[in-house]
């Protein structure tokens, strides 16, 4: 099959939400292109997208990256498009990432493109945007002035989903409204974030860094922080996927205070894309809010998982598939940011447009799915018992 019709199978399987097979089929793409000079931007967006789904945020912002500086060498009319979609998956995989600060500033900039301006003259510069102790510092009141309703808009999450679903605005105002939506979500959740938290904190510039090298085959491991090991997928005679290390991984401060030391890696049998919660269970494919220095140095034996020292009269546990399954759990139905999540995606656009309107009304107290209730009025503040309501100004 051509590279081509591979990539064309990918996009399909991405619009009907097949990331696993998607990713597989744009790596296949990739490979039988052979352009690893300048790869197809959408392509690339694409698989990015597809990565965040799948929680491999490192390999989802390295492509966003790369689709960036593709681009930007193609010099086609789809140039700025690609450029805006790529602030935008950057800043999807930052969010993810814990990463708030950064993200908002991503989504800043794609903003900023979407409206026109030139992509060296971005605002506002990271440095111009932290206080003293170096945090960032945004105006809250910007995204909710350019939320105001308006016309026949009946609140801000009225005017943002109409902004974002309008057929009469352009590509470049969708992606613009699509951006200030998000933006006001990030801040949202960055209010509720202590200040010593590393989402607050900014390490990103408006133009990304350029990889080493544009080559969509290589990808990356850990948490998608500078110094990333980077492998290149191969393929033996009998067709199993091969990962072969290409540079040599360096130190990734993980967390405050905190190094994980790189490890020696061989060349194995690499994990299918539709398997990434397997693949998290790796060292280097956790991200920096996952990763948890032991308490005790642990003993491998027989290439076995590693055992703890204990004095239950059981024998010794091994926490780390205890951990990994107390996770799985939570995923699975545990997690309160994760039914929401499955609650918005899994529901019609007149229920979204009602948990966007109950939810920013009511200042996140209410969320509602009834739009024939909701759509009629405003949304009251309904604050949980002993606590009381205020305005921002008191």
């Amino acid at each position: 099959m051509s590279a081509a019709n591979l990539a064309h199978k990918g996009l399909a399987l991405c619009e009907s939400r097949q990331w696993s097979g998607a990713v597989d089929s744009l790596n296949k793409a990739f490979e039988a292109s052979g352009n690893k000079t300048t790869p197809s931007p959408a392509w690339l967006l694409a698989r990015s997208n597809a990565y965040s789904q799948l929680g491999d945020y490192a390999n989802a912002l390295r492509d966003a990256e790369i689709a960036y500086h593709s681009a930007i060498q193609r010099s086609s009319g789809d140039s700025r498009k690609h450029m805006i979609e790529a602030q935008h998956r950057r800043a999807v995989a930052y969010l993810r990432l814990n990463r708030h600060a950064n993200a908002d500033l991503c989504l800043k900039w794609a903003m900023g493109l979407a409206e026109g301006h030139p992509a060296g003259k971005l605002q506002p510069r990271p440095e111009d945007n932290v206080d003293a102790d170096g945090n960032y510092v945004f105006n809250h009141d910007e995204v909710a002035e350019a939320l105001k309703p308006s016309g026949g808009a009946t609140s801000r999450a009225d005017a943002a989903m109409a902004a974002v679903n309008s057929s009469a605005k352009g590509d470049a105002q969708k992606a613009r409204d699509r951006a200030l939506a998000l933006r006001s979500v990030v801040q949202f959740q960055l209010q509720k974030i202590p200040k010593d938290n590393e989402a607050w904190k900014v390490d990103v510039s408006a133009i990304p860094p350029r990889p080493k090298t544009l080559d969509p085959t290589v990808k990356v491991s850990g948490n998608g922080a500078s110094g990333a090991d980077e492998t290149k997928a191969k393929h033996d005679k009998q067709g199993a996927k091969v990962e072969q290390p290409i540079s040599k991984p360096t130190p990734v401060t993980m967390a405050a205070n905190k190094v994980a030391e790189p490890e020696k890696k061989v060349a194995e049998p690499a994990k299918e894309a539709a398997e990434p919660a397997k693949e998290a269970a790796a060292p280097a494919k956790k991200s920096a809010e996952d990763v948890r220095p032991p308490a005790l140095v642990a003993k491998t034996v027989d290439n076995k998982a590693p055992i703890y020292p204990t004095s239950s009269k059981k024998g010794p546990k091994n926490w780390d598939q205890i951990a990994e399954e107390a996770d799985k759990d939570e995923e699975a139905g545990g997690s309160v940011d994760h039914f929401f999540q499955k609650l918005y995606r899994d529901a019609t656009p007149e229920q979204q447009r009602a948990m966007m309107k109950s939810f920013m009304e009511s200042n996140g107290t209410t969320l509602s799915t009834d739009w024939n209730d909701v759509g009629k009025r405003t949304v009251p503040t309904v604050p949980p018992e002993g606590v009381e309501e205020k305005k921002w100004d008191q």
